[in-house]
């Protein structure tokens, strides 16, 4: 039986490290790049090499796409290089292993990404050698040999996750009879359907999302009676239980203390019944640590389990609106440290550390799409 054709659409979950650059390059020459202090002062920099801001980043302005994913020894890397199209915006391309001083395209395998999505997740890997690829192909840096691991009945593919202990795959997907969250034994490639939202007809365009915990739960969003549920299913268990009503976009932090979420209760924000909000609550005690108006992007900080930034594409008043504004946890809620106006879209993605947030403007004029300028802001 012939394989269908996956369409992959990255989704919303937590964040990693987007840069982007020219497809074919290998290392970041000559890119302007606009750095900028909590002060609001900008330097300029145009050598990468003299002045390397990250080993991940790579082309030139206004040109095409590069991101670097390094191995766990950081001894060589799988680039993903592409175009922006002209025609929907999408950023298409291919992935090419760098090593050794030989760059070689890994064929068969194409990538895309959705302008102003938060998450790269192209490449996760599972050691040394084996990487999983668009979430749907394990490869061998070694003997190059490709697995195919998504079940033959899923037909479209919305968005996936690499559970911590790198041995599960949760794909958000379809197949003929709809809707369906299926988990992947990648050291047995045996698959199970887990669950099968029950979305109002309404609901035609819509993100998903699922995202693993440090401890193998699996959190996602699903309709459930009409309504929109956060489910948690356990890998130990294998049960699949109702999390959290009038819910949606779950993302736990990276320590498993704690848990973000959208309240909302319509899948449309604005016909909601209550105030729709963003919430942080503590997994072990079910309090409500955090309220955060309106919804957001809710983004943690890859070195520090208690640093997040919430992201409103959606920010009306850009001159008076904060379109993004970095939090650290505190005993008694969250302390703003940093808000700014200029993080709106449309963007290519972001980054956030506990001190730094990195991102990639996208340019939309009469010359077309284009790369913008790498952004780089302390605070």
């Amino acid at each position: 039986m012939l394989r269908k054709y996956i369409f992959l659409v990255v989704s919303l979950t937590l964040l990693s490290l987007v840069l982007f650059g020219c497809g074919g390059s290998e290392s970041g020459n000559n890119l302007t790049q606009k750095i900028t202090n909590k002060s609001g002062n900008d330097t300029m920099q145009s050598d990468l090499d003299k002045n390397p801001i990250s080993p991940n980043f790579g082309g030139k302005f206004g040109q095409g796409f590069i991101y670097h994913f390094y191995s766990p020894s950081g001894k060589y890397y799988i680039s993903m290089e592409g175009q922006v199209s002209q025609v929907d915006g999408w950023i298409y391309g291919e992935f090419f292993l760098v090593k050794d001083h030989n760059r070689k395209k890994i064929e068969g395998i194409t990538w895309s990404q959705e302008p102003n999505l938060v998450e790269l997740n192209h490449v996760l890997f599972l050691n040394e050698n084996t990487a999983l690829l668009n979430g749907n192909t394990l490869f061998d840096a070694d003997d190059w040999r490709k697995t195919y691991v998504v079940p033959e009945e899923i037909n479209y593919i919305f968005t996936y996750d690499l559970s911590q202990d790198k041995k599960k795959v949760a794909i958000y997907g379809k197949d003929e009879e709809g809707l369906g969250i299926w988990v992947v034994d990648l050291e047995n490639m045996q698959s199970g359907k887990i669950f099968e939202p029950d979305f109002p007809e309404y609901v035609t365009e819509f993100k998903m999302a699922c995202k693993w915990d440090i401890n193998n739960n699996l959190y996602f969003h699903a309709g459930y009676g009409g309504k929109p549920y956060i489910f948690k299913y356990s890998a130990k268990s294998g049960e699949t239980v109702p999390y959290l009503e009038n819910a949606l976009f779950p993302s736990p932090s990276p320590d498993g203390e704690n848990i973000a979420y959208y309240q909302t209760t319509c899948f449309y924000s604005k016909n909601s019944d209550i105030p729709p909000k963003t919430f942080i609550l503590d997994m072990k005690t079910g309090e409500k640590r955090v309220e955060l108006a309106d919804f957001h992007y809710l983004i943690w900080a890859k070195d520090d389990p208690h640093v997040f930034a919430c992201w409103n594409p959606c920010c009306g008043d850009r001159d008076t609106e904060p379109c993004l504004i970095v939090y650290k946890l505190t005993a008694w809620g969250a302390d703003e440290i940093f808000a700014s106006k200029d993080v709106s879209p449309p963007i290519a993605g972001l980054s956030l550390s506990r001190d730094t947030i990195e991102f990639v403007e996208l340019i939309w004029d009469e010359k077309g799409i284009r790369m913008g300028e790498f952004n780089r802001i302390k605070y």
